[in-house]
């Protein structure tokens, strides 16, 4: 059982204290993501936090041209996929990839998205956050059922 105050945040692990928050036996993995020889190894996590807005929004919240930075990782590889997103603040916007470090071929897609009164973001069903202001977008981009885990961070261009 991992510690529960170590995953609360409540505890930290000196230098070299041994088996830490971390179970003695290892387990299997359960999808093609996680380690491959069973071993437990500490892992660097970043998180990023959107403030919860008392504010109504709505779709025109979410309007103008945003500058959008995906990294994912699937099986086999890492990747990065930059582009440049216009949103039309009805709810319908247009992709276009600009940089992606893998050798697939760039591409321009529709995306429609719907904004709730929370903040609450949700793109080609797709769940994240935007500010208050619109000017910064969080976004899940994972395909579960494909083994890929993503997220998407979006700034909107200055005018």
């Amino acid at each position: 059982m991992i510690d529960a105050d170590l995953f609360a945040g409540t505890k930290t692990c000196a230098e070299g204290e041994p088996d830490c928050g971390y179970p003695t036996t290892p387990v299997e993995p359960v999808s093609a993501i996680e380690p491959l020889d069973k071993a437990w190894k500490k892992r660097i996590s970043w998180n990023l936090c959107v403030r919860h807005s008392s504010e109504t929004l709505a779709n025109n919240t979410f309007s103008g041209t945003y500058w959008l930075a995906t990294l994912q990782q699937d099986a086999v590889e890492g990747s990065l996929i930059l582009s440049e997103y216009v949103a039309d603040g009805e709810g319908s916007g247009i992709n276009r990839q600009t940089l992606v470090t893998n050798d697939v071929a760039l591409r321009e897609e529709r995306m429609d998205y719907n904004v709730d009164s929370d903040g609450e973001l949700t793109i080609n069903g797709r769940y994240g956050v935007i500010s208050s202001s619109g000017d910064l977008l969080v976004l899940d981009a994972s395909k579960p059922a494909a083994d890929i885990a993503a997220i998407t961070v979006g700034l909107r261009k200055p005018d």
